[in-house]
């Protein structure tokens, strides 16, 4: 059949195929509090982000660290290699602190497991070393590592592509971009 004479039409009264990105990012959400996700409106950079996780890891390792080994954490156990990250967070793993004792510790309880505890948060933004937040025409700063939907307790985010605020097609048409090769941010810090 040629493509010429071929018309497809939505039926009458059928809804939009549009969905817009908030719509989904909701429904999403709104799905995982079902499966008993806490929402954590509160969580919206990388300063409560981080704060979120000392206070978690710390209550999990029944542990107080001083900033500046809670930094060391960080750099220790923050990587972009996927494989690395597992490992770290299915393992029991050590950590010296500034006073030269050993700390044993996990990032989830593995003991009892089904004790661990989810939360998502959205519109997460995150300023790196090797990303810059360029204010935009309305005055609000736009992050390049910009994620829409992480879950951080899983030390997996789930990020959409995108996540400056606009439509995702608005995104590809100011882009220039194809839709199938439009990738969206790195996978988490």
């Amino acid at each position: 059949m040629s493509s010429s004479k071929f018309n497809y039409a939505l039926p009458s009264g059928a809804p939009s195929p549009v969905v817009k990105e908030e719509q989904i990012e909701y429904g999403f959400i709104g799905k995982l509090q079902n499966l008993k996700y806490e929402y954590r409106a509160d969580i919206r950079d990388r300063a409560s982000l981080e704060r979120n996780f000392r206070e978690k890891f710390e209550a999990l390792n029944r542990v107080h660290f001083t900033d500046g080994e809670f930094a060391r954490l960080l750099d220790e156990i923050v990587t972009p290699d996927v494989f690395a990250a597992a490992r770290t967070l299915r393992d029991r793993n050590a950590f010296t602190r500034d006073d030269g004792t050993p700390l044993n510790y996990t990032l989830v309880n593995i003991r009892d497991w089904c004790k661990n505890t989810f939360e998502v948060v959205n519109q997460l933004r995150i300023n790196t070393d090797n990303s810059q937040a360029p204010e935009s025409t309305d005055g609000r700063a736009h992050c390049q590592d910009h994620r829409d939907l992480p879950i951080p307790e899983g030390r997996a985010p789930l990020c959409p592509p995108g996540g400056d605020g606009r439509d995702r097609e608005e995104r590809l048409q100011s882009e220039h971009l194809p839709l199938h090769q439009h990738g969206g941010g790195r996978g988490g810090d």
